[in-house]
């Protein structure tokens, strides 16, 4: 800007005119902090204790206290839109057309739309200039630019961009009363490529004061450039340059520039931490100060303890997601404990979260109410939970009855201020640093979000959450940390300040220059003719150039490096690198090698088993006990024992095991009243269907009555008309049995006992034949079942064979009952050939081997292979009881305790990267 006085050139003539009463004004909000750092560690280096605060302001910042100062004494100000309340505005003109026009939100094209008037104001475009271009976008924002104009013009509202010609023409017309306002010397810094809304103000700002630039003072630098294999290697070879700069001189002050730092943060701060701070492998606390600063905000939305805070807000929903619930109940920052007016709400324990996770999964529903998750809490939970779970759901209840109407922003404030207490937000831990900033920050968009009143007086619950969570996304958030000798930053974030030494990256030739990236709602042309920012090859060249010639003369040392490959592609330097002397990375690697990653032995202790249960106990878990034990030992011990369980699915429609129990019940049912085949054959068909449907109905009443959300008419209609044609199916298949039975037991409970051990066992149903003896049979509705391994020298599924033992009449079946959509049919071991249908009789003893040749068939006796399943039923008991737990292998296709057992982990490596 060559109107302006002499620059200022470097730190310390800076300084001294800031002691003097300088005012500095700068680009952003960053730059500030950074100088006003710089500034006080002068001052204490020359001895001081206390001095002045120097005034240095973020230019919006100043431009806002001209404004107040104004309406103090003019008192009719315009009212200037904040960035949230501008966009808020664009999305209300932009919603008629946007999904008709773009197929898109409003909220995505706001965001562009918005960002091409500020353009235009900027750089003082005349919307005249747009009218002869035919364009969709270029008709639509001319369209939405005069919707705009007319809202700010009834509101005597003035967009963001509009504050710069407000205090311009302020100082022009009102110089007398602004002047007191205005110091003797302002000094601007950070203004590279100032645009004309900048330089106007800058050129009133002269009448009154005298301006100068700060430019950081130039040194003789030595620039090499460096090329690497790709991207890691350059990151990784950076950091290990900084760490060997730190251990020859620990007070440089040292950057490495990563252009592509906001797509790779995660990787970039592993791996600087990995080599600047190999002790932060384990989890925080650290209690050594980091080395380095990351320079590179994120989204609001972005942490965890501000995502979560908004998360809690789903609660208040009229259907809460049971996945959102369930992430809501493990959330850390959550259900701390809180004061209503009568009480202090403990915190949820670990116990306590985990036991409402299990009851919800149990319950197996996929949404919920406030009121049903309140029922549930009181009618489930102990009193225990009651008095925490239920007290905030009541609490909650109470407050959702707020949302259901229209309100002003700030009165929903209240109720998201209200609603985090409840759920006891931020959690019980004590906030560090960064979380505290987090939170603060929140709160501070809070009365942002409040503000919003002025362009929406009213909106719903659902539009307020969203309007929140969306201003959360648009705020990018830095934290401000302690000072570190290394800054790790964007291509901008460092382009205005001076270090002793500096590393460039990712200077390939598609980075720098960079691409443009006109905005698509300004013509092309009308970007050039104005000489818009991103508008043309030329620009970003002319601004590349600049900027490198920026950190060479405000750095010492300068490596710039590249890197060969990107994937599968190559990639070339940038061509502004040629004036550089070239260097390899075997020469930078000599001075710091990278760190190798090294390798331990891992020491491994096998456990094998539980501490012994007391003989002839009653054990948790029934006939389950002895089929995982049959699988593996340690997962029935890990399962039953340890109650170490995967949770429980949720799944769309009737869960398989409510499905299973409901076919019980109605079975049940239906041969109490039914008791004979005798019976059942004489029923005619219509009696057997009004009997089947009758007791539908009552098994599906209560299950409508515990899930109404899945059991609605329509649904409950169609899983009555499907078990009614499975249960047809199965009573036809009951019919063709040839010999006459009589229902002996139904669901029948006692303990037996097994080796040392006693089990509680609920026996699904027993025929007696005419003859006396008997068949026992246990419905499935799976298909999986089956009896095959009944007669091999190792027992699965031993529930059927265990029940046969404490049967103390003659036994002539045993059969699983598959009770099933696709197929319904009986599989087991009978005494003879269709006792029951399909069942064969069993032509060998359990350890005999097969003969093809003897088709004859041999009546088998029982007592051989209920003693076998006899000795093998005692051996799993006795091994359950001891609390064997070794691993069989053979069974993990379909286990989920592989990450208890660790057995694939164990056995392919003993080793571990660290």
């Amino acid at each position: 800007m060559d109107f302006l006085d002499d620059p200022i050139t470097g730190n310390q003539p800076l300084f001294k005119a800031l002691q003097q009463g300088a005012f500095l004004l700068t680009v952003n909000n960053r730059l500030a902090r950074r100088i006003a750092t710089d500034y006080n560690d002068f001052m204490a280096q020359q001895g001081l204790n206390v001095w002045p605060t120097p005034q240095i302001l973020p230019i919006r910042n100043w431009l806002e206290e001209q404004v107040k100062f104004l309406e103090t004494h003019n008192g009719n100000a315009p009212r200037f839109l904040g960035a949230a309340q501008e966009k808020l505005l664009w999305t209300q003109i932009l919603e008629p057309d946007a999904y008709q026009v773009y197929m898109m939100p409003a909220t995505s094209i706001a965001r562009p739309v918005m960002q091409a008037w500020q353009l235009m104001q900027q750089w003082q475009v005349p919307l005249e200039a747009l009218e002869s271009y035919e364009t969709p976008e270029t008709q639509s924002l001319l369209r939405w630019s005069g919707k705009f104009d007319q809202q700010c013009l009834k509101n005597n509202w003035q967009s963001s961009t509009g504050i710069y010609q407000y205090v311009t023409d302020a100082l022009a017309e009102e110089q007398k009363t602004i002047a007191s306002q205005i110091p003797a010397q302002i000094i601007i810094a950070g203004f590279e490529d100032p645009n004309r809304l900048h330089q106007q103000l800058f050129k009133q700002l002269q009448s009154l004061a005298r301006i100068s630039e700060y430019i950081v003072e130039k040194n003789n630098n030595a620039s090499t450039v460096v090329q690497a294999n790709d991207f890691d290697e350059e990151i990784l070879a950076a950091a290990n340059w900084a760490r060997q700069k730190l251990l020859e001189d620990s007070n440089q002050k040292l950057a490495v520039v990563i252009p592509s730092l906001q797509e790779n943060r995660s990787k970039v701060e592993r791996c600087f931490n990995l080599v600047l701070h190999p002790e932060r492998s384990g989890p925080p606390p650290y209690h050594r100060q980091s080395l380095f600063n990351l320079s590179l905000g994120k989204p609001l939305t972005d942490y965890a303890l501000i995502n979560q805070a908004l998360a809690s807000l789903k609660l208040l929903s009229p259907i809460i997601q049971t996945n959102d619930l369930l992430n809501l109940i493990q959330a850390p920052y959550l259900f701390g404990s809180t004061e209503n007016e009568e009480e202090l709400i403990p915190a949820l324990n670990f116990s306590q979260r985990s036991f409402i996770d299990s009851d919800l999964r149990r319950a197996g529903r996929l949404r919920w109410t406030l009121k049903a998750l309140l029922h549930r809490a009181k009618t489930h939970s102990s009193t225990v939970m009651s008095e925490n779970w239920s007290k905030r759901l009541d609490l909650l209840v109470c407050l959702f009855e707020q949302t259901t109407s229209q309100r002003s922003p700030e009165d929903w404030v209240s109720v998201f201020l209200e609603a985090w207490k409840i759920v006891g937000w931020p959690g019980e831990q004590a906030l560090d640093s960064h979380e505290y900033q987090q939170s603060e920050r929140l709160k501070k968009l809070l009365a942002d979000f409040g503000h919003l009143q002025t362009v929406q007086p009213q909106m719903s619950f659902a539009e307020a959450a969203s309007q929140l969570k969306r201003l959360c996304q648009d705020t990018v958030f830095q934290e401000q940390s302690e000072t570190a000798p290394l800054l790790v930053a964007g291509l901008l974030e460092a382009a205005d300040q001076s270090f002793d030494a500096i590393w460039v990256t990712g200077l390939d030739d598609q980075t720098l220059p960079a691409q443009t990236a006109p905005n698509p709602f300004i013509p092309l042309a009308i970007q050039k003719q104005y000489n818009l920012p991103h508008s043309s090859a030329e620009r970003e060249y002319r601004f590349a150039q600049k900027l490198l010639s920026q950190f060479c003369a405000y750095t010492d040392e300068v490596i710039f490096s590249y890197p060969k490959k990107e994937g599968d592609s190559d990639l070339r330097p940038s061509t502004l690198l040629e004036q550089f002397e070239q260097t390899t990375m075997a020469d930078l690697i000599q001075i710091a090698e990278a760190m190798e990653l090294q390798s331990v032995e891992l020491e491994t202790e096998s456990i094998s088993s539980l501490p012994a249960l007391p003989e002839h106990s009653l054990v948790q878990g029934g006939t389950r006990v002895l089929d995982l034990e049959a699988q593996c030992p340690f997962r029935a011990n890990t399962e039953i024992r340890l109650k170490a369980n995967q949770p429980d699915d949720l799944t769309e429609g009737t869960p398989p095991m409510l499905w299973g129990s409901q076919i019980h019940k109605v079975l049940e049912a239906c041969w109490k009243q039914i008791d004979t085949l005798q019976t059942l054959q004489q029923m005619e068909t219509d009696k057997l269907t009004a009997l089947i449907k009758q007791q539908i109905d009552l098994a599906l009443e209560q299950a409508r009555h515990d899930r109404p959300d899945l059991y609605r008419p329509n649904y409950l209609s169609l899983e009555k008309q499907r078990m009614l044609e499975v249960l047809l199916n199965w009573f036809e298949l009951e019919k063709n049995r040839t010999e006459d039975f009589k229902i002996a037991g139904l669901e029948q409970q006692q303990n037996i006992s097994i080796g040392k051990i006693q089990l509680s066992t609920r026996i699904d149903r027993i025929d007696q034949l005419s003859n006396g003896q008997k068949i026992v049979l246990d419905y499935k509705t799976g298909l999986s079942s089956s009896s095959k391994s009944w007669i091999a020298e190792q027992i699965a599924e031993p529930q059927l064979p265990l029940y046969s033992l404490a049967l103390e009449s003659e036994l002539a079946a045993l059969a699983f009952a598959k009770v099933h959509e696709k197929q319904c049919s009986f599989d087991g071991l009978a005494q003879q050939d269709d006792i029951l249908p399909g069942v064969k009789a069993l032509h060998i003893s359990p350890k005999e081997k097969p003969d093809d040749n003897n088709n004859d068939a041999i009546n088998p006796d029982w007592l051989p292979l209920q003693a076998h399943w006899q000795q093998s039923l005692n051996e799993l008991a006795e091994s359950y009881r001891l609390g064997e737990s070794f691993i069989d292998n053979s069974n993990c296709l379909y286990c989920d305790k592989a990450a208890l057992c660790r057995h694939h982990e164990l056995h392919s490596t003993n080793r571990v990267v660290t």
